[in-house]
């Protein structure tokens, strides 16, 4: 059992590494409720005694797994805004880059789902959405109230195409219809949206985004390849 002083901090990293690896896919497995330390500590390979030598309880490493989802999050918002300057061409990219990422990465998607109701996940997605839907009404892109109820369901459109990707392989070949879906919903004209979405589909493909499930889905340049490797353990 390792020791919280024990003089081996990149064995303890990479302790600490299979567990969080390990979290992610009971979570995205079993859910938040249903999963147990035991289950947890079986899947990274340690004892039980481990587990707590890091986490001191379940809801701790839930936390810590929040807080994983939030800098990937980050990482990816920070890509898009760089890669994008109009907000509609952001909403785009920022949806098919998610659904490419939870196609290649199921257990992504899943876990995204069953933490997205926490809170301090939930916030933060709701406030990146809110930003960006206040900046493309300001600038005449979206012609729709900016409250809390066009973030909630912008959100939801969100949350319930990674689901349905997730739920059915067929409609893991359709983010497009997802993202059309999202900008109608913003009031973005049918056409202006078939536009919008046919010019971040056709960068998707030439960059590696929303090309659909594979090894190489995924964009360094939108900042998701290097954030979905954080969750990878290394030897």
């Amino acid at each position: 059992m390792e020791h919280r002083t024990g003089g081996y901090p990149h064995k303890r990293a990479q302790t600490r590494r299979r567990l969080l690896r390990a979290g992610l896919l009971v979570v995205a497995e079993r859910g938040v409720l249903a999963a147990t330390v035991g289950d947890v500590a079986a899947r990274a390979g340690v004892a039980a005694g481990t587990f707590y030598n890091h986490f001191p309880t379940k809801d701790d490493l839930v936390e810590a797994l929040v807080g994983e989802l939030l800098t990937d999050i980050q990482l990816g918002a920070q890509g898009v805004r760089e890669a994008e300057e109009d907000p509609a061409g952001r909403v785009v990219l920022g949806l098919l880059s998610l659904l490419s990422r939870a196609a290649s990465e199921p257990e992504f998607g899943l876990a995204l789902l069953e933490l997205a109701p926490h809170c301090p996940l939930r916030q933060h997605l709701r406030r990146l959405i809110g930003a960006t839907i206040d900046e493309g009404v300001s600038q005449g892109r979206f012609n729709v109230r900016t409250d809390e109820e066009t973030t909630d369901a912008a959100l939801g459109v969100a949350l319930e195409a990674v689901r349905a990707c997730g739920r059915d392989p067929l409609e893991r070949a359709s983010p497009p219809r997802f993202a059309r879906l999202l900008l109608g919903l913003l009031g973005v004209e049918d056409h202006d949206a078939d536009r919008v979405v046919a010019g971040a589909v056709e960068r998707g493909v030439t960059q590696g985004v929303g090309s659909g499930p594979g090894p190489g889905a995924g964009s360094a340049s939108l900042g998701l390849s290097s954030s979905s490797s954080r969750w990878a353990v290394s030897g």
